[in-house]
């Protein structure tokens, strides 16, 4: 473990930042070529929104307009200036609103560069008697991507220690919890030396790599010691203890990593390269975590020989020996009224999901003390906006073109959302027209019913070959475009696990069951976001077809434990008990160790990271109870369940279900 550790500590500080979001665009053919053809006629589209206001508006200071006529003729000889459109500030003496169009291509970050540039230099330079702010579409990406990438830095330390005290407590051995992290860690360092081999730049998806095959990889590692511990209960030394828990983990563990790929490889549909990337990497990942915990754990479990051994085997576990069989008489008894409930809740759930909106504002992303965030809300608070948006007319013009296009102005511009129009309309050598318009702040379904009406309003006046365009247009087309594509791609993820758990139980009825509890978590979870109107972001649609990968996990060590219960003799609560007992401990565990991993992200700066570490803390803890209550319930609903006693065993509680070592 130690070469993957070395050498992913080198790679990570390699790694560059897509700091223009490329990533997450979607490459649609149809925009692509309009954004081409924006581009030849008028320059490239990044627009940077300037207000300088002053500092002192009651005192009329000498020179202070040649000073602001002269930052602004500097700003016009820089080279990535293409253009620079000032506006008066209606209500404010002497501020000043300047847009500038930026242009510049070629290698990944020169747009970026190109933009920083012009933002620096404009506080740089900026008078004195007045105060500066500076917006603009792709300033608010760099500060995301810078953003997103600092709070993850943060974060994943925050998750390590949560989870090393949690298994301290779990199980009081330093050994044991360093050895269930490892595993993990070495995993996560080996895909960023592959990433920095494959120069695969972080961004706003890749981002969460870590925290999230962290979690997952302890979790998998959870499974193994607890094996492990239930070998030397039952009698084994060390190291026959070790070779007996991977003959007993071998099946369902192996099938527990190919359903989380799967549920990794719901997000390779996405239509966002980012988004399909992240499952890409994740799926690399987890079997990285995998196969790491599998050679390198059971040699650390057999150093801790001898005395160490027999401390771990005294651990008291009596809680657990009797949690296994009181639940499987609680959910007995109560099989009918728990599956009743589950499908009642089901059903709310579907009927709540089709009140789910989409809409992402992506601004808000950011912490409210980020100065970008600062200066867009301040801009917006004065002039009403901060963004623009284009509206290309293309083809013939209509007669009176003239007279139309200034109508076609006032049209859009008192359109809600829309504040003002940024200039005089642009014509190219072709003929084309370019109506540029400063939007008001406002999430992507509202901003793409804008755009929509501008396109409908220049038709209806005569022009025929009309298209919004522009980044602002592009960024809420791609957050819905992400969105829709995740849900369905959550199909696609559902599909892959049925026909992995088919394949694993040989069992057309466990395979479908085994979906029931991983459905509920994530329709419960949609539910609730439609039922109390939280639209669907980007971070957000994420969540569905990752937990699935993750939460079916602990679905398939327990039907593993139930099947080799069942088929060794006994009733189906006889079965469920024991299924409990086999893996009920390492199943809480896991659980607890990964709602407890993500819901750290609660104590992020950043709103999707505090979004994403909610939602994906409940549907762990929701799934925990489906596996635990509402799977075994459904096993026991309308079939014999068996004589009303208690469960019988034909072997000690703590004795593996499957031959000793």
């Amino acid at each position: 473990m130690l070469a993957p550790l070395v050498a992913g500590a080198i790679a990570r500080g390699q790694l560059r930042v897509d700091l223009e979001n490329r990533t997450m665009k979607a490459p649609d053919a149809a925009e692509m070529a309009l954004e081409a053809r924006r581009t030849a006629e008028f320059g490239p589209d990044d627009a940077v929104v300037m207000l300088l206001e002053p500092r002192n508006p009651a005192a009329a200071e000498a020179g202070a307009d040649a000073d602001v006529q002269a930052w602004l003729d500097e700003l016009r000889t820089l080279p990535a200036v293409t253009g620079l459109r000032t506006i008066g500030v209606p209500g404010q003496p002497g501020a000043v609103l300047a847009v500038a169009d930026v242009g510049a291509g070629g290698a990944d970050g020169a747009r970026a560069a190109a933009v920083r540039q012009l933002a620096e230099l404009a506080r740089a330079r900026a008078p004195a008697t007045h105060a500066l702010r500076v917006s603009g579409q792709l300033l608010g990406e760099i500060a995301i991507a810078e953003a997103l990438v600092a709070e993850q830095r943060r974060i994943v330390p925050v998750i390590l220690g949560g989870l090393l005290a949690l298994l301290l407590l779990a199980w009081r051995s330093a050994a044991l919890a360093v050895g269930a992290l490892l595993p993990a860690l070495a995993g996560i360092l080996a895909l960023t030396v592959l990433q920095a081999a494959l120069d695969l730049p972080i961004d706003p998806a890749s981002a969460l790599l870590a925290p999230v095959l962290l979690t997952v990889g302890v979790a998998g590692s959870v499974h193994l010691i607890e094996a492990w511990r239930r070998r030397l209960r039952a009698g084994a030394d060390h190291v026959a203890a070790s070779h007996g828990a991977l003959r007993d983990l071998r099946k369902p563990a192996l099938l527990a990593v190919a359903t989380t790929i799967a549920g990794f490889a719901g997000l390779l549909p996405s239509p966002v390269p980012a988004v399909a990337r992240f499952g890409m990497l994740a799926a690399v990942g987890c079997a990285l975590c995998a196969g790491i915990a599998l050679l390198a754990l059971p040699p650390w479990l057999r150093l801790l020989g001898g005395p160490s051994a027999r401390r771990v085997a005294r651990r008291p576990t009596q809680p657990w020996r009797l949690a296994g069989p009181g639940t499987a008489v609680l959910v007995r008894n109560h099989a009918a009224a728990v599956s009743a409930v589950a499908l009642l809740a089901t059903v709310l759930a579907g009927v709540a999901i089709a009140h789910v909106r989409v809409d992402t504002e992506p601004l808000r992303i950011l912490a409210p003390r980020d100065p970008v965030r600062r200066d867009a809300e301040r801009i917006g608070a004065v002039i009403g906006g901060t963004e623009v948006f284009d509206l290309l007319v293309e083809g013939r013009d209509p007669a009176l073109a003239g007279l139309r296009s200034l109508t076609l102005q006032a049209q859009v511009t008192a359109l809600a959302g829309v504040v003002a129009p940024t200039g005089a309309v642009r014509t190219a050598p072709s003929g084309s027209r370019l109506f540029s318009f400063l939007l008001a702040p406002g999430g992507t379904t509202q901003r793409e019913r804008v755009f929509t009406a501008a396109e409908d309003a220049a038709r209806e006046l005569g022009f025929r070959d009309v298209h919004a365009t522009g980044a602002a247009v592009r960024v809420a087309r791609d957050s819905t475009a992400l969105v829709r594509g995740q849900l369905r791609g959550l199909a696609f993820t559902l599909g892959f696990l049925w026909l992995a758990m088919l394949l694993g139980f040989r069992s057309l009825r466990l395979a479908t069951l085994g979906l029931l509890p991983n459905i509920l978590p994530c329709l419960l979870l949609y539910g609730a976001l439609g039922l109390f109107g939280i639209p669907l972001s980007v971070g957000t649609a994420m969540v569905g077809s990752v937990m699935l990968g993750l939460v079916v996990d602990d679905t398939i060590h327990f039907l593993h434990g139930y099947r080799e219960a069942r088929v060794s003799g006994g009733g189906r609560t006889t079965a469920i008990a024991r299924a409990l007992l086999r893996c009920g401990r390492a199943l809480t565990i896991s659980s607890v160790v990964l709602a407890a991993g993500f819901a750290t992200g609660l104590l992020g700066e950043l709103q999707t990271t505090r979004e994403f570490a909610a939602l994906a803390a409940g549907t762990i803890v929701a799934a925990w109870f489906a596996d635990v209550i509402v799977l075994p319930a459904i096993l026991l609903v309308g079939r014999r369940a068996g004589a009303r006693s208690a469960p019988t065993f034909h072997r000690p509680c703590d004795t593996p279900l499957t031959h000793t070592a």
